[in-house]
């Protein structure tokens, strides 16, 4: 072994396992199909030493309260504080990047999922989760054209709230919330009749939801801001805020 002061593997092991500070590793730089790599697998292969054995009550709660953050454990990066292994990495080399999951692989993911049963706080845990989310990451075409025409009336406001529904356009100062609807997905009775009327329903109780907030809610179909004549302020002095 190049670098190292004595040639022999077994000068390089540490006294109880491992190997000493300093040494390499003795199967660095080799690949799997290596023979070497091939003889240590075949002689420790199911050699586990918890094969037919199990952990107590006591080790498994030891464990659980490791895997929690104690300080005395080993700890997981969420409650340690240590950063995820893939922050700041680039998406490019994510090992997912790229790679698509076959229909089976799919089936199993969600056949592992179903019947689940989530409590009270996880499900108000994923909502406040989801409010944070923003999608699509970038505006619509319609929703530029409506910001553009409030900050040339010096309209401050908010994009993509943190409220129910998350609003498209908050004005702050008015407690105005703003949707701009594109008429696919949101069911619009005039070009999609025929689209699933649960869309409708739920963006009604949203409404609902937010007025009994105290927030006002202004709706605006995607054929209504494509029109030429379309002005934000007409529909601010329907609802007679301005």
């Amino acid at each position: 072994m190049t670098g190292l002061k004595k040639d022999n593997l077994g000068d390089c092991q540490g006294k109880k396992r491992g190997r000493k500070k300093g040494c390499r590793a003795w199967n660095r730089g080799l690949t799997k199909s290596d023979i070497r790599v091939k003889k240590y697998v075949d002689k420790h292969i199911g050699k586990s030493g918890m094969i037919g054995k199990r952990h107590s009550e006591v080790t498994k709660l030891s464990m659980s309260i490791s895997a929690m953050g104690n300080k005395n454990g080993v700890g997981n990066r969420s409650n340690t504080g240590k950063p995820a292994w893939n922050k700041g990495l680039p998406k490019e080399k994510h090992p997912q990047y790229g790679k698509k999951r076959s229909i089976e692989t799919k089936l199993k993911i969600g056949k592992k999922n179903k019947g689940k049963i989530r409590s009270e706080e996880t499900k108000q845990r994923l909502r406040d989760i989801r409010l944070k989310q923003v999608f699509p990451l970038k505006d619509t075409s319609i929703e530029i054209k409506v910001q553009n025409q409030l900050k040339e009336k010096d309209y401050s406001f908010e994009t993509h709230k943190a409220l129910i529904g998350q609003p498209d356009i908050y004005l702050y100062k008015i407690n105005l919330c703003i949707f701009i609807d594109g008429c696919y997905w949101h069911s619009c009775p005039i070009h999609f009749p025929k689209r699933v009327q649960k869309r409708i329903e739920k963006d009604l109780k949203i409404n609902k939801k937010l007025r009994e907030l105290g927030y006002s809610v202004i709706r605006i179909w995607e054929h209504d801001i494509e029109k030429k004549d379309f002005n934000i302020e007409n529909y601010l002095i329907d609802m007679r805020i301005i």
